[in-house]
């Protein structure tokens, strides 16, 4: 829920500090959108308290990113350099008092979970770059990509069962998304080709 919410975010921070503009189809895929993400919440049955600060927080990082004057691969390094003391900590106390799973499984997933760094490191490289160079509110909409893979693979690696609910508030999303990129044909100035790297405003 948090990474669907994140998107309406981003679009917020891009119109309310940048002053992106919006065409008149993307206001309202921005209103198809929040349906669907409020049916979700709704449904749910209680505020959202933790998809409601991981969708702020990633939403403040891209615009941090887009404000910061650093090369993304600088930009990255500054910040792993600042958070492994941390992460290296943890591991070592989680080892120490026998939580820890280094030693504990096999070689392959070891590998597997140092490998995650890397996996990791990429896309938040490509996404600092990539913020960088359009407006925040196109970047916010292309952030629904990732939890639609996400439901992808539930539904047809893991075999999850959706209720109806579910897919009317999914199917708003998809909606939005498809009608944004829609914005983008009909209308070029609000699409993300008509801003130069570096864009600002």
């Amino acid at each position: 829920m948090g990474y669907f919410i994140n998107p309406l975010i981003a679009i917020m921070l891009g119109v309310t500090i940048f002053k992106e503009k919006l065409s008149p189809i993307q206001k309202t895929a921005l209103a198809v959108a929040a349906t669907g993400i409020l049916i979700l919440v709704a449904a749910y049955g209680k505020f959202p308290w933790i998809s409601l600060i991981l969708a702020v927080s990633f939403a403040l990082y891209g615009l941090i990113k887009k404000i910061v004057p650093l090369d993304a691969s600088v930009g990255l390094t500054m910040e792993m350099m600042l958070t492994a003391p941390f992460a290296i900590g943890y591991i070592l106390w989680i080892q120490y008092v026998g939580a820890g799973a280094i030693g504990k499984i096999d070689l392959l997933t070891t590998a597997l979970l140092l490998s995650s760094g890397i996996v990791t490191a990429v896309p938040l490289l490509l996404f600092t770059e990539g913020a960088k160079r359009t407006r925040l509110s196109i970047v916010g909409f292309l952030q629904y990509i990732s939890p639609t893979i996400s439901f992808l693979l539930g539904i047809f690696v893991f075999h999850e069962k959706l209720s109806s609910i579910d897919w009317i508030s999914y199917s708003c999303i998809w909606t939005a998304v498809l009608m944004f990129a829609l914005a983008g044909i009909l209308q070029p100035k609000f699409a993300p080709s008509a801003y130069k790297p570096g864009y600002k405003k």
